[in-house]
């Protein structure tokens, strides 16, 4: 009897009020339900109940993103992966231009600058640099094929040909130091004949200054990412005031040639802050462990209990570009991956968090 009083009432429940074809998304808001819409498809049940979600996954899919600005924060893979993907596997190769950009072209990547791992930490040694590891991966995953098309005047296929011509360079490193310019250039899988003449043009005359800055020629005799590299070299070839801390404007500067010369919008890709940092991570047992490479392999057995941020220079330096991305953003993503060595760092630069909260 008590069984059947529990079926009873359950009866009347699903009785009450209406059904929506939405009911049949597992989304529990509307925004969620309308996202599995598109990404997922259309779920099986009666034809009459789904006809009206499949018209609306077509209008969502048949929308104009191209005016829809969007921000993304975070570190290097969980950013490259949403925006263009990663372009650190060589199966980027095979679709260089998905991801966000593809449906929303004003994307604009806002990155951690804390990483101080492999080749970054060896420029590190050298030079008073942010982190260029996660700026780079970003950079490239960034390249749009309209933008590279209409800059190069190329076809489908030689776009295709020129991002894998780009991923081969971008990740290429060395393992013996080149002692000039033609030493590097006659390494095995460099490929810059897979490259516009024009870009190549760029290319060389970055590559160059790595052997004819005073600035920079230390740095060839470490091992590097020849991505990293070239950043460094367009952000020293706009850094006219000696051996310092690159200027915000250096460091805007060289990101936005390489943006320019690769094919992704000039301001797609913006670092946190232009101020060289370091990650400190504090356990709750009280061991403190600096840098961020260093932190990916503590292995304490104690939860964090604190991200600190440490600046070269006090207060920080944040490009305007930064804040008036956030500030216009019709989207904020905060990208997978790390949250204590990508997203916390980043919000503790001052400024950037209350940006997001006043974005309405």
């Amino acid at each position: 009897m008590a069984l059947s009083k529990a079926i009873m009432a359950g009866l009347k429940k699903l009785s009450m009020g209406g059904f929506s074809p939405l009911d049949l998304l597992h989304g529990r808001t509307l925004p969620e339900k309308l996202t599995e819409l598109v990404l997922s498809g259309v779920p099986v049940g009666p034809p009459q109940m789904i006809a009206g979600l499949k018209h609306m996954a077509a209008a969502l899919r048949a929308l104009d993103g191209s005016r829809v600005r969007v921000v993304v924060f975070g570190g290097g893979t969980g950013v490259s992966t949403i925006i263009g993907g990663d372009s650190r596997s060589a199966g980027w190769m095979a679709e260089p231009f998905i991801g966000l950009k593809a449906v929303f072209p004003r994307t604009q990547a806002i990155v951690c600058v804390t990483d101080d791992g492999g080749s970054t930490g060896e420029l590190q040694k050298d030079l008073p640099l942010i982190g260029l590891g996660d700026l780079r991966h970003v950079l490239l995953s960034s390249i749009q094929e309209a933008r590279l098309r209409t800059l190069y005047q190329l076809d489908a296929v030689q776009a295709r040909q020129t991002a894998a011509g780009l991923f081969t360079l971008f990740n290429y490193r060395y393992q013996q130091s080149p002692a000039a310019l033609d030493d590097l250039l006659a390494a095995d899988g460099l490929e810059l004949d897979k490259l516009p003449a024009a870009m190549t043009q760029g290319i060389m005359a970055l590559l160059a200054r790595l052997f004819t800055d005073p600035r920079l020629t230390p740095t060839m005799a470490r091992p590097h990412c020849l991505g990293n590299l070239l950043l460094t070299s367009a952000i020293y070839r706009y850094h006219k005031t000696g051996s310092g801390v690159p200027s915000p404007d250096a460091v805007r500067g060289g990101i936005r040639c390489l943006a320019g010369l690769f094919g992704a919008p000039p301001d797609a890709v913006l670092p946190c802050t232009t101020t060289p940092a370091k990650l400190k991570m504090i356990y709750s047992n009280g061991v403190q462990v600096s840098g961020e490479y260093k932190s990916s392999l503590a292995r304490r057995g104690y939860p964090v209990d604190r991200v600190c941020i440490d600046f070269a220079v006090n207060p920080p330096q944040v490009l305007p570009e930064v804040l008036d991305a956030i500030g216009r953003a019709d989207i904020i993503i905060f990208a997978p991956g790390s949250l204590y060595t990508s997203i916390v760092p980043v919000m503790q630069v001052p400024g950037l968090a209350q940006a997001v909260r006043d974005n309405q």
